[in-house]
């Protein structure tokens, strides 16, 4: 799991902040994908319990991360769509994630899935309008 945060992008995770993590995510909602012949996982995402100001009762989409080797295969897609069944089946219904403007391939898919922009500070609209016009060339 660490390799393929690491391969994402998302640093090193020790055990400590591996242990860290777990703590705030759901019960049932730590979701990876291994393939069988390689035997190493290629996607993985995860539903936390993470309550902020601006969703009091959210539950995160977090750590969505699906190996460059693998691209195009639709893991990214499976590990949301199995972190979102689990937050509903849960009971929640706000659900949010955060991501960074660069992540195009991961931005499509939480767009395609039903996802929304909140634009929640004055440089948002502007973001958006650059990651709208990436997207349209893709």
């Amino acid at each position: 799991w660490g390799a393929l945060m690491r391969a994402a992008g998302f640093g090193d995770w020790s055990r400590d902040r591996l242990a860290a993590h777990k703590r705030s995510v759901i019960p049932g909602g730590f979701f990876v994908v291994e393939h069988g012949p390689a035997g190493a996982l290629v996607a993985t995402a995860n539903a936390h319990h993470l309550a902020t100001d601006r969703h009091p009762e959210g539950g995160e989409l977090s750590f969505v991360v699906a190996s460059p080797a693998h691209a195009g295969k639709g893991l990214g897609r499976a590990v949301t769509a199995a972190v979102v069944r689990r937050f509903l089946a849960a009971g929640y219904r706000s659900i949010y994630l955060k991501t960074d403007d660069h992540r195009l391939p991961a931005i499509k898919v939480y767009l395609q899935v039903g996802f929304e922009p909140l634009l929640f500070a004055d440089d948002m609209a502007v973001r958006w309008a650059a990651v709208n016009q990436a997207l349209s060339k893709k």
